[in-house]
């Protein structure tokens, strides 16, 4: 029988299981003061949701609230952030990595002889995180070149598109390290003694970089960092679903236990390992707490799997119960704790294929008390003719509602005891009841989502559109955004979230807000897209007029958002 390629390379590992239990708490692991013990979720959305979060996470290092986040939760275009912010090389700068907050007054088209080039909205520095989305190689084509390159090394195409990313986004801050066959020469860990006693158990490691979390003397320390993704599964009935993966650089896995089984019909979670060790299979294990194991790796497990496979919006259709196919991700996966051999392949997702807001990892740990949700989606706060806010999809589902319908507004999941948010007129409901349902196969994704008690949500609906409206009744003069008090969390064992608690979360919804606009010279008003602020998921290649006007915009509704965050971050 031949030896394949892959089985050529194959390495083994040692490392020890993780697991954290149900009280999990961030202060174990990172262990500083952080006053009111604030936790900010960065939603997905692709180059749209990374440049937005770029500018909120701008102003909240200008309002000297960044250093005081207790943990940080990014979701595909947001881990593209987090994860690039929290393993960024000591030799380079938080200033130079966000760049400057600038007043829209300050903004101007061009810069002309002696102006500064910062002020221009063509222009992005080089040491800018958003530079890499302003190359023209982060488009359709780019990508699809990129990912030739990674075959041509012999890289397998169900890991094209982590290379890709790593290709064009991380390699320009020196976060993508690999061979000319593609293989990972970096791995990624907490910190210097963690790398050590990685590289100390593995000689494979021994040659490797390790990729650790930045300390740089000056900057911003970094907090608990969460990159979500997740993998297919089957719930107890038998429908297609998916389950929670968390990555920090602490450990890889599921530490929740959810009501469901894997491809192999095998319970899931309970546990995660080291990093460098996950995706793959349990070769042998020891008796101990924690239980050390050795594992079979097609390839070390690299920064780059881990934000390509958060990033995987492609394959989120298979959690529908679709076809798969050869570009999505794979990676052999086990249960910690189970009896060895044990493993198998599953496929991957993009994190917002199951909860795309970062919010539900967070409350996960329970000593997040408030949360800042910046949800940089596509679709804007809206109102329905009957003075009903419309909110981006991703939210209601963290109350148990289904997104919203025309003519049936919010309805409620199955099993959860909550009343119907009715929109639309008489005859529309009625219309809309006559009618055949239509299965809505991502808003299905969502099902597991609840972690916010039902009856929270109304008063949300009613505070966006206080925030963002002059009248109470038409959104985009000011912020999306409302500070919600003593939300009741709930218990959510597909995300290991316990309730019996509250917690207070500023709601910040991407939407217009004329109040910026009309401060912006002509010139820079009239360079804004026609779908400023809220692009398409498929805009991955932004130009620098569209990354400036966003990311300055979004730094403004942060300073302009500065009494409800002295209320969260007051002890």
């Amino acid at each position: 029988m031949s030896v394949t390629e892959s089985e050529r390379r194959r390495v083994r590992v040692h490392t020890r299981e993780l697991h954290l239990g149900a009280d999990r708490r961030t202060d174990r692991l990172v262990a500083r003061e952080t006053p009111g013990n604030v936790g900010v979720a960065l939603s997905g959305g692709g180059s749209r949701a990374c440049v937005a979060g770029l500018g909120q996470l701008r102003a909240l290092r200008e309002l000297g609230l960044l250093e005081k986040i207790r943990a940080i939760s990014g979701v595909s275009g947001g881990t593209w952030l987090s994860a690039a912010w929290t393993f960024l090389p000591d030799d380079r700068d938080d200033e130079g990595f966000f760049g400057r907050v600038l007043a829209p007054e300050a903004l101007v088209r061009r810069a002309g002889p002696g102006q500064d080039k910062t002020c221009s909205i063509d222009h992005v520095d080089e040491a800018c995180f958003a530079r890499a989305i302003c190359d023209g190689s982060f488009n359709g084509p780019g990508l699809l070149a990129s990912g030739h390159r990674a075959k041509l090394r012999g890289v397998e195409l169900q890991d094209v598109w982590a290379h890709a990313v790593g290709e064009i986004l991380f390699a320009p801050v020196d976060l993508y390290h690999v061979d000319e066959e593609g293989l990972p020469t970096a791995f990624f860990a907490a910190d210097g003694e963690a790398a050590a006693e990685a590289q100390g158990r593995n000689p494979a490691l021994a040659p490797m970089r390790a990729l650790t979390v930045h300390t740089r003397a000056g900057d911003t320390p970094r907090p608990f960092a969460i990159f979500n993704t997740a993998f297919v599964c089957s719930d107890l009935t038998g429908s297609a679903a998916s389950v929670p993966v968390q990555g920090t650089p602490y450990f890889v896995g599921t530490p929740s236990t959810p009501p469901a089984v894997d491809s192999r019909g095998e319970a899931i979670g309970g546990g995660a390992v080291l990093p460098y060790a996950y995706g793959g299979r349990l070769i042998r294990a020891e008796a101990g707490a924690p239980r050390p194991v050795e594992l079979e790796l097609d390839r070390i497990y690299a920064l780059h799997d881990l934000v390509g496979c958060s990033s995987a919006f492609f394959a989120d259709k298979a959690v529908a119960g679709e076809p798969t196919h050869a570009l999505v991700p794979q990676y052999p996966r086990y249960r910690p704790g189970v009896a060895a051999p044990a493993g198998g392949a599953d496929y991957f997702l993009d994190g917002g294929a199951l909860e795309n807001t970062g919010v539900a990892a967070l409350l996960a740990w329970s000593d997040i008390d408030r949360v800042i949700a910046f949800v940089n989606a596509p679709a804007a706060l809206d109102v329905a003719a009957d003075g009903v806010a419309i909110v981006e999809r991703q939210v209601p589902p963290l109350f148990g509602y289904r997104p919203f319908v025309r003519g049936l507004g919010y309805r409620p999941y199955a099993g959860v005891d909550a009343p119907t948010i009715a929109s639309g007129t008489a005859f529309e409901r009625g219309l809309m009841a006559r009618l055949p349902e239509k299965r809505d196969a991502v808003a299905e994704g969502f099902r597991n989502n609840a972690v916010f008690a039902a009856e929270a949500f109304p008063e949300l609906l009613g505070g966006l559109l206080r925030r963002a409206s002059a009248s109470g009744e038409t959104p985009g003069v000011g912020p999306s955004a409302f500070l919600q008090r003593g939300v009741p969390v709930i218990d959510n064992p597909w995300h290991g979230v316990t309730g019996g608690r509250r917690v207070d979360v500023l709601w910040v919804l991407l939407s217009p807000a004329s109040q910026w606009l009309d401060r912006l010279r002509r010139e820079v008003a009239r360079a804004r897209p026609s779908s400023w602020p809220n692009y398409p998921t498929a805009w991955t290649h932004l130009d620098p007029e569209s990354v400036n006007l966003l990311s300055h915009f979004t730094s403004w509704v942060v300073g302009e958002l500065r009494e409800e965050l002295d209320e969260l971050f007051a002890g």
